[in-house]
């Protein structure tokens, strides 16, 4: 990280935790937007402009919001909650505003109709969310078609799918970028990160099964780029898919790089009836440039690509030195990973 990335981040986490003081002392279920104090969400909407702030007091919200300016930015308390909110037969929070910023909110129980209700649906280019926790509903995020970048940090999706059409994350964007964040247990065969974006970068993140039925951790349904470094993988027992990660398995996008890169990670695979590591495109294999070195592989898996080669390999738990019932710390990741290497 170089001097200007530090900066920045320093900046941003004095931001965040200025915004968090002042969530903190508002009054249970009260909106603040630029400083005036509304009674509901309905009442605040028109209120909402180009570059507002909007703060949030704790309590249990059942009713959703819809931004449609740009540049807002929203923050809740550490016991802000979004309960059965959905609007519009969408999601507790439609943002049609562009670079918008969420943060320090808890939702759940988010369904619809049509069983791809969101706790946020993003329908404009530009969306970060930090410190959020997503759990118990159809969907976490849902992101539209075409709408730029996709942001999330330090957050936590749980328990979240449906009918495996809704996911923890559905991006379709540009770019989506999760970092520092934990993803488990999706249910009901949806994947934790479905991925139709033309880059997807994850980085110090924990993906797991855990006891769920879930299908994939990770599809990167249209390929393109997807690039993991220093996270920890987990598919559980239970999974109903046999693939860890697919990849340009329903279609080879055009006009994007195709590319895998696999680094610093660890992966490892329980399911019952067998596990498949990564499964690429068998038509357009060729097309994909493939790096997937220095992780710790642990489980019985198919290996059509020689993983071995370029990686460490374990056949089980037992084998690798982890606890039957935990996974390492993601901040433990780096010194394990170099104790595997230094083994003989």
């Amino acid at each position: 990280m170089n001097l200007k990335q530090s900066t920045l981040l320093a900046v941003l986490f004095f931001l965040s935790g200025f915004s968090q003081v002042v969530a903190a002392v508002l009054q249970d279920n009260e909106i603040v937007v630029d400083g005036i104090s509304y009674p509901s969400f309905k009442a605040a909407e028109n209120s909402i402009q180009d570059y507002s702030t909007i703060y949030l007091g704790p309590g249990i919200y059942s009713e959703g919001l819809h931004i449609r300016a740009n540049h807002v930015w929203l923050t809740g308390s550490q016991k802000t909650h979004f309960v059965d909110a959905a609007i519009e037969n969408k999601a507790a929070i439609v943002v049609s505003g562009k670079n918008v910023t969420i943060e320090t909110i808890e939702c759940s129980d988010i369904s619809v109709y049509t069983h791809n209700g969101a706790c946020i649906r993003q329908q404009a280019s530009g969306l970060t969310l930090r410190n959020v926790y997503f759990h118990d509903s159809e969907q976490g995020v849902l992101q539209a078609h075409s709408t730029g970048d996709l942001t999330i940090e330090f957050s936590r999706f749980e328990r979240l799918g449906d009918s495996g059409r809704a996911h923890a994350v559905y991006s379709h964007g540009d770019n989506l970028i999760i970092r520092d964040s934990v993803f488990i247990a999706s249910k009901d065969q949806g994947h934790e990160i479905k991925s139709r974006s033309k880059t997807t970068l994850i980085e110090n993140t924990l993906i797991s099964s855990q006891n769920s039925d879930d299908s994939r951790l990770i599809d990167i349904s249209d390929g393109g780029q997807l690039i993991i470094t220093n996270s920890i993988l987990h598919q559980g027992a239970q999974s109903v898919n046999r693939q860890v990660i697919g990849f340009a398995l329903e279609n080879m996008g055009r006009k994007r790089e195709q590319s895998i890169v696999i680094k610093d990670s660890l992966i490892v695979m329980e399911r019952i009836k067998g596990n498949e590591f990564l499964a690429l495109n068998s038509d357009k294999k060729s097309q994909i440039k493939l790096d997937v070195s220095g992780n710790v592989l642990v489980g019985a898996f198919l290996d059509s690509e020689n993983y071995q080669a370029l990686n460490r390999v374990f056949e089980s738990r037992t084998d690798a030195n982890i606890a039957a019932d935990k996974l390492p710390n993601i901040q433990q990741l780096p010194n394990l990973l170099n104790a595997y290497r230094a083994l003989k």
